[in-house]
């Protein structure tokens, strides 16, 4: 096979990378996100991804809760702490407006909820983390989201009408704005972003890097 799967990386990190233009109008816990860690793999046939992304953030003051917009399309299958000292168990999630209350772990309290649909809150689809406990600000916190979803149309996305992100059998693109890894403060919170792809033999990954890549 020839077919090219453009995956608009340069896209994401030239955004990722900017400085500050929005900002979020609602009071939220303030947090700076320094570091992305994104495995995902794609099926073209099936217009799906599977991804693991780890976010590394600073919250800039005490706090136990924080929230990630994420396409809607997108189903959150766990959230973890790296490096936490006990395993931190996941949680059920919302398909719908209304978010469904998160269990709890019997070892640490770690919990999610997650809105696909974006009608609880005027921050859209998105997913909120209580950590368990209070973290002191400056604190580093890591945390590892498994997800999974279709991307092949514009719902889930900011725009009704506009596909951001599309996974199809012969081409595709994953542009920032679709939101498909968790994010914080769109287009205003720099971070680094260190992203790997995974597709079927026959596919190509065009992107941009400022370090050098490698294509297994």
């Amino acid at each position: 096979m020839n077919n090219l799967l453009r995956i608009s990386l340069q896209i994401a990190v030239v955004f990722v990378l900017s400085s500050a233009v929005f900002a979020q109008q609602a009071k939220r816990t303030p947090f700076d996100v320094t570091n992305y860690v994104i495995s995902a793999e794609l099926s073209p046939v099936d217009n799906k991804i599977t991804a693991t992304t780890d976010v590394t953030f600073i919250p800039q003051e005490t706090t136990r809760t924080v929230a990630f917009e994420l396409n809607g399309s997108l189903k959150v299958d766990e959230v973890t702490r790296v490096g936490a000292a006990t395993p931190m168990l996941t949680v059920t999630k919302s398909k719908t407006a209304k978010p469904v209350a998160a269990s709890t772990s019997p070892t640490d309290g770690v919990t999610f909820v997650q809105d696909q649909a974006g009608g609880s809150s005027d921050l859209g689809p998105h997913v909120r983390v209580d950590l368990g406990a209070d973290v002191t600000k400056g604190t580093p916190v890591t945390l590892r989201f498994k997800y999974n979803g279709v991307l092949n149309l514009p719902t889930g996305g900011p725009l009704l009408n506009k596909r951001l992100a599309y996974i199809g059998e012969t081409n595709g693109y994953l542009m920032y704005a679709a939101r498909w890894f968790p994010f914080h403060d769109y287009a205003a919170d720099p971070a680094m972003a260190d992203i790997t792809v995974l597709l079927p033999a026959g596919y190509q990954v065009a992107g941009y890097s400022d370090q050098p890549v490698s294509n297994a």
